[in-house]
């Protein structure tokens, strides 16, 4: 079973300083890596078919997710309260890797089996395809929103980092 590891330096998660991010296929859980090493800081979050894509974002603190079984792309937001989880996007194929754009409030997704890369704004829902020619397999995305650049990778018959 492979599983997707992001390891999250200096934030601060419901006051419990650092952790570890991990999505298994079919669970996200938010891992101690000080104190009580390993040990959940929340309830795993559950409900989908095969989580891959992770990556979590601050001020309020949310986790965002690709699940390639459901061809979604979801958004868990995360306070005192509790845990709300909110589909962001659907009708994707294989939503492989995604990136948060914190400053513009955009999730950007690579989509392996449509060769696209796009984008969905976490605040209104809209959704524009950015890129849909010249991909083979896109998979793995980063971004540096305060420069304003976006690099992702091509698994393709010639793989490329771009």
């Amino acid at each position: 079973m492979s599983m997707i590891y992001q390891l999250l330096l200096n934030a601060v998660f419901m006051s419990s300083g650092h952790f570890l991010v991990v999505a298994t296929a079919t669970s996200i859980r938010t891992l101690s890596i000080v104190n009580d090493a390993g040990t959940d800081l929340l309830s795993p979050i559950s409900g989908f078919l095969r989580a891959v894509g992770l990556d979590y974002g601050t001020q309020p603190d949310r986790i965002f997710w690709g699940d390639v079984g459901a061809d979604t792309i979801s958004e868990a937001s995360i306070s005192r309260l509790g845990i709300f989880i909110r589909l962001l996007l659907q009708r994707l194929s294989v939503p492989d890797g995604l990136a948060w754009d914190w400053i513009g409030q955009n999730v950007f997704y690579t989509d392996t089996g449509l060769n696209r890369i796009g984008v969905v704004n976490a605040v209104e829902l809209y959704h524009v395809t950015l890129i849909a020619t010249g991909l083979d397999e896109p998979r793995a995305i980063a971004l540096d929103p305060v420069a304003g650049y976006m690099y992702w990778t091509d698994w393709g018959a010639t793989a490329k980092i771009e």
